[in-house]
C-alpha cells in the first residue's frame, strides 16, 4: 500500500507532468500551424520515399487528406480510421475459413460491397458534367462517408482492408486509371476496384496501348508503392485545388509548389504534368500552362487500337489543348 508521503508526492507530480503533456501539445500543433500545405505535403513524401514501412495507407491518405477537408484535419482522421479497422475486424472473421488466395479476395470483395456499401461514382464514368463533379470520391474518407468512390477513391479502400488483414495488395496505375494486384506467391490477380471487384488479368487492359519504345520508363501495368499512391492522391489534390472545388483549397503558392511535387515524383506520367498545367492557367500563368500541357501530351500514352472510344478522348485533349492556346494568345495580345 502506498505511504501516505508516496501519495503526496504523486499529487504534487501529477499537475507538473500534465502541464508537460499539454506543453508538448500545444508547441506540436504550433509547428505544424507554422508549416504550410506545401511543407507539410513536400515532408511526407521525403520520409515515405526513405522509409515506407513506417506508414500504414491510411496514414498517407489521412495526411493528404486532411489539407483539403477540414473535418478530416479535426479530427486527425479518427473517424476514418475506426470505420477502417472496424470493416478490418468483419474481413478478418471472414478470412478465418478462406483457404485459398482466390477466396480471400472475394472475402474482401464481400466486405467492400455489401458491410461497406461502397458503390463507384457516377464521376468515374466521365459523363458527368463538370460543374457537377464532386470531390468526395477521390479520398479515402470521402468514400467511406457518400459510399462512392471513382478508382483512385476505391483502391485506398481496398489498400487499407487489405494491409490491416495481412493480405498483400499492391496498388497498379493504367492511363487515367488505377486498380488493386493481390500477390501471395502463389495466387495472384487483379481487382477492378470500380466494377464491385471484378476479377481480371491486366494484360487484357494493357494491350489496348502502344507498349513504351525501347528504353523508356514502364509508368503503367505494374505493381507499385505507397510513394506512388501518395503521387496519385497529391495529384487529386492539386487539380481539385485548381478548380476550388474542396472544402479547402490549397493556396495558389502552395498549389504551384504540389504540382510541381506531383511532377517530380512521377516525371513520366501524364495526368501530372496536366494537372501543373491546369494549377498555372488557375493562377494566370497562361504561358506556363501551354507549355506544360504541351509537355504532358507528349507522354500520354498512344492507343494501339484506334475505335470510337478512343477518338473521342484524342478529340478531347486536342481541344484541351486548343483551349490552352486561345488563352496563351489572348494573353500575349
Amino acid at each position: 500500500m502506498p505511504t501516505e508521503a508516496y501519495r503526496t508526492q504523486v499529487s504534487r507530480s501529477l499537475p507538473m507532468l500534465c502541464a508537460l503533456v499539454l506543453l508538448a501539445v500545444t508547441v506540436r500543433a504550433a509547428e505544424e500551424a507554422a508549416s504550410t500545405p506545401r511543407e507539410r505535403l513536400a515532408k511526407l513524401a521525403v520520409e515515405l520515399k526513405a522509409h515506407p514501412e513506417r506508414f500504414k495507407y491510411s496514414d498517407i491518405i489521412v495526411a493528404v487528406a486532411r489539407e483539403g477537408y477540414p473535418e478530416v484535419d479535426k479530427d486527425n482522421g479518427a473517424a476514418f480510421e475506426r470505420e477502417l479497422d472496424r470493416l478490418a475486424a468483419q474481413l478478418k472473421e471472414r478470412l478465418e475459413d478462406a483457404n485459398s488466395g482466390r477466396a480471400k479476395v472475394l472475402r474482401l470483395n464481400e466486405i467492400v460491397v455489401e458491410k461497406a456499401k461502397l458503390r463507384v461514382a457516377p464521376e468515374a464514368t466521365g459523363e458527368m458534367d463538370p460543374d457537377k463533379e464532386r470531390t468526395e470520391p477521390y479520398f479515402g474518407p470521402g468514400v467511406l462517408q457518400v459510399h462512392q468512390g471513382v478508382c483512385l477513391g476505391l483502391t485506398q479502400i481496398y489498400l487499407c482492408l487489405g494491409e490491416r488483414a495481412g493480405l498483400p495488395l499492391a496498388p497498379v496505375r493504367a492511363p487515367e486509371h488505377i486498380f488493386v494486384h493481390y500477390d501471395d506467391g502463389k495466387y495472384a490477380v487483379d481487382i477492378e476496384c470500380t466494377d464491385s471487384g471484378r476479377l481480371f488479368n491486366r494484360a487484357d487492359l494493357a494491350q489496348h496501348f502502344e507498349p513504351p519504345a525501347d528504353g523508356q520508363p514502364k509508368v503503367y501495368f505494374e505493381p507499385v508503392g505507397k510513394l506512388d499512391l501518395l503521387a496519385d492522391m497529391l495529384n487529386a489534390l492539386a487539380w481539385f485545388s485548381a478548380l476550388k472545388k474542396l472544402p479547402r483549397p490549397l493556396s495558389p503558392e502552395d498549389n504551384v509548389a504540389l504540382g510541381k511535387l506531383c511532377v517530380e515524383l512521377s516525371p513520366n506520367d501524364f495526368e501530372t504534368w496536366d494537372t501543373l498545367a491546369e494549377v498555372y492557367r488557375s493562377c494566370g500563368k497562361h504561358q506556363d500552362a501551354l507549355e506544360t500541357e504541351r509537355k504532358a501530351l507528349t507522354f500520354r500514352p498512344k492507343y494501339a487500337v484506334e475505335n470510337a472510344t478512343t477518338k473521342k478522348k484524342d478529340s478531347f485533349w486536342k481541344k484541351r489543348l486548343e483551349q490552352f492556346e486561345a488563352e496563351a494568345t489572348k494573353i500575349d495580345k
